[in-house]
């Protein structure tokens, strides 16, 4: 009888704040369904992001996945960084994947 496993990756997926997450995703086109306060499941990637484990599981080694990942991690410190610096009333500039705050 044929014997089935299911290999993860996990990787780390530290995020504080979950509406900006959610709010890149959005920006994104990346549909997702919010499991309790916890856990987002990314439908098209197949990726499981856990807020309070800070990790992101999906089920095998895929590039595409990983640099999809990669561009969240980044609008969302890009993101982040731009919220902060407009609640302390600092210019931000932002090119590319690059955010530049400079405090007057």
């Amino acid at each position: 009888m044929p014997c089935y496993y299911m290999r993860v990756v996990q990787t780390n997926f530290t995020m504080e704040n979950a509406g900006n997450l959610k709010a890149v995703l959005k920006e994104m086109n990346v549909s997702f369904i919010e499991i309790g306060q916890d856990v987002i499941v990314l439908d098209e990637l197949m990726v499981d992001i856990d807020l309070k484990a800070k990790t992101a599981s999906y089920r095998q080694s895929n590039s595409q996945v990983e640099r999809q990942l990669n561009k969240i991690k980044q609008e969302y410190a890009a993101k982040t960084i731009t919220a902060l610096a407009k609640k302390k009333k600092w210019s931000c500039i932002r090119k590319g994947n690059k955010v530049t705050v400079k405090k007057y």
